[in-house]
């Protein structure tokens, strides 16, 4: 399960070019869910999976003349990536080159999975 924070930067949202601005962040907090008795994941009243511990918060932000320091087969314009664990430290022995060959398919979308929510957002 996954919850997405964003800052003031993120929220203002999307230029005229659909990119982000500098300094943007999206912090996601992923949790486990919670199972019953028999390990299957228990849904709310919404229909959703009720969330139970929290794994870590993966963080992505966008400065300027950070993808400068990628090389250009990974590089994901100015973002740069970081996983923390639940107490906030920074996970040990994340590959960020995981991160950024997952999100460098999504170019037209400033990088973003969730970019289509910062459209609608802006309309």
């Amino acid at each position: 399960m996954r919850y997405n924070f964003l800052n003031e930067s993120t929220v203002g949202g999307l230029d005229s070019n659909g990119m982000l601005p500098d300094k943007a962040t999206i912090v996601t907090e992923i949790y486990a869910a919670k199972l019953d008795d028999s390990g299957q994941p228990i849904t709310g009243e919404d229909g959703h999976f009720v969330p139970d511990k929290l794994l870590v918060h993966a963080v992505m932000e966008k400065r300027q003349g950070w993808g400068d320091l990628v090389p250009s087969e990974l590089r994901n314009g100015d973002w740069n990536y970081a996983v923390f664990k639940a107490d906030k430290t920074l996970k040990e022995g994340v590959n960020q080159a995981a991160c950024l060959a997952c999100h460098k398919p999504l170019h037209d979308a400033d990088y973003l999975f969730s970019y289509q929510a910062l459209v609608d957002r802006k309309q």
